[in-house]
């Protein structure tokens, strides 16, 4: 009996070996190359697996991969060694700095159909140096409101870092243009601004996790911060606003009187201006040519290129769109009345045009005279002491109809009556019998003025018949 036993065991021994029943042995990696957890390892390197046995190709390629900040590398297989030894070439040089993952799954098989004994996962590192860098430091920090507007804006990292990237990863929101420079062995980098920051506005910086160290690491994580440009946000005010010949402030909603022809307008507000906005958003209606000096940081004065009109209402208005040298807005919107009737500025009149007979000669008055050849002593009665020269330039007699001929017409003397300029005594020539003549005294800017260069408003004209 035990003499059987013994041999059905050696003729099951032999059959196995021959193959009768079948290979169920599972296949297992011999050894990995690179080894596990190898650093300093070349970017063109190549994996290369020796296994126990023979196994089937494209089964165990599929099994396999290689992957590092979880992307796959791609790359091509051969096979060696009757099979038993696969060599992956990754189709481009791997990335300094990276770890890299060899893993090969138990669905490897080999060529009886067998899988791996057990899962193959491994490290390796290219390049010596796997440390990701970080923001250590920002200027200005976190939250920080009151930073000048000259402020460069600074990022320290915990060790050099790729210009390149810091420029492709790095945001401003607002966005402004800048020179960014790298200091301290490229551990700082420093945005300069071509110009200064917006005062009271708040700047977002997004530090990308795209930077990277100069061995390829990228950033351990992204980073925010956030700060405020300045820290005054009052509105400033129209504290005041005045003529120059008062020292009484404009009141809102009245008409604001003694105003002289030539005096400014002066402005004065609660914190130094922008001034170039400021002028732009001051106005006068009706419009008034014009420009603006400054006495000071909250001063400004506007004077006429010539004069106010005489009599003329005129409308101020301060827009809230002026801002103070922060950026702020003003308030709110301003508006005054003030009228050109300053004791200096009150227009020119005619009082009265007489002669011997007549008395007065009234504005558009056709007048009988009776004069042949001369009439004198036509005396013109002005409401103020006159500019003689710009009377006697502006007064006029001419001829518009009648039986005779205008030849001859003209004024023969000007005599001035009065001690204070006010009468003035012409004599005529040229007159014929029958004929209308026409007399005009100019208005307006351009005509008679007195002696406080104050014009007469509208023309003075009288017709009279010989």
């Amino acid at each position: 009996m035990k003499r059987s036993l013994f041999i059905i065991i050696a003729i099951s021994l032999l059959l196995m070996q021959c193959g009768i029943f079948g290979d169920f042995e599972p296949p297992f990696v011999v050894s990995v190359t690179p080894l596990k957890d190898s650093v300093n390892v070349d970017e063109k390197i190549t994996v290369v697996v020796q296994f126990s046995e023979r196994m089937e190709p494209a089964v165990t390629e599929k099994a396999f991969s290689l992957v590092s900040e979880g992307a796959s590398v791609d790359g091509y297989f051969t096979w060696s060694d009757d099979g038993r030894l696969m060599t992956f070439t990754p189709e481009y040089p791997l990335k300094k700095g990276r770890i890299y993952y060899i893993k090969i799954t138990e669905n490897a098989e080999d060529k009886k159909g067998n899988n791996l004994e057990n899962e193959i996962y491994q490290a390796f590192t290219v390049g010596s140096e796997t440390v990701k860098p970080y923001v250590v430091s920002t200027y200005p920090a976190y939250g920080t409101i009151g930073i000048p507007k000259e402020s460069d804006v600074v990022i320290t990292f915990s060790e050099p870092v790729d210009k390149s990237s810091v420029l492709d990863s790095v945001s401003f929101s607002p966005s402004f243009q800048y020179q960014l420079i790298m200091e301290n062995n490229n551990t700082t980098a420093r945005f300069d601004p071509v110009s200064t920051l917006e005062y009271g506005t708040t700047y977002n910086i997004d530090v990308g996790a795209e930077i990277k160290d100069l061995e390829g690491n990228k950033l351990l994580e992204p980073y925010q911060f956030m700060f405020t440009v300045g820290d005054d946000f009052t509105s400033p005010q129209l504290v005041s606003i005045r003529n120059s010949s008062s020292a009484i402030n404009f009141t809102g909603g009245v008409i604001n009187h003694d105003v002289e022809k030539d005096d400014s307008i002066i402005l004065d507000f609660s914190k130094p201006m922008n001034r170039v906005n400021t002028e732009n958003y001051i106005s006068f209606s009706p419009s008034v040519a014009g420009g603006f000096y400054w006495e000071s940081e909250t001063r400004v004065a506007f004077s006429p290129s010539g004069i106010f009109d005489l009599d003329q209402i005129y409308t101020v208005c301060v827009s809230r769109s002026l801002t103070d040298t922060n950026g702020n807005e003003l308030d709110r919107e301003y508006s005054y009345l003030f009228q050109i009737d300053g004791s200096d500025s009150q227009p020119v009149l005619v009082n009265k045009i007489s002669d011997t007979i007549n008395d007065p000669w009234v504005n558009n008055q056709l007048i009988m005279i009776d004069a042949f050849g001369n009439f004198t002593n036509l005396c013109i009665h002005f409401s103020s002491s006159m500019n003689q020269i710009k009377v006697i330039d502006n007064i006029d007699v001419e001829y518009t109809g009648g039986s005779g001929s205008g030849i001859g017409l003209g004024i023969s003397r000007y005599i001035w009556n009065s001690p204070d300029d006010d009468v003035l005594r012409i004599d005529l020539k040229g007159l014929d019998s029958g004929n209308i003549y026409k007399l005009e005294i100019k208005g307006g800017k351009d005509g008679v003025r007195d002696k406080k260069d104050n014009y007469m408003k509208e023309y003075f004209v009288i017709f009279f018949k010989t």
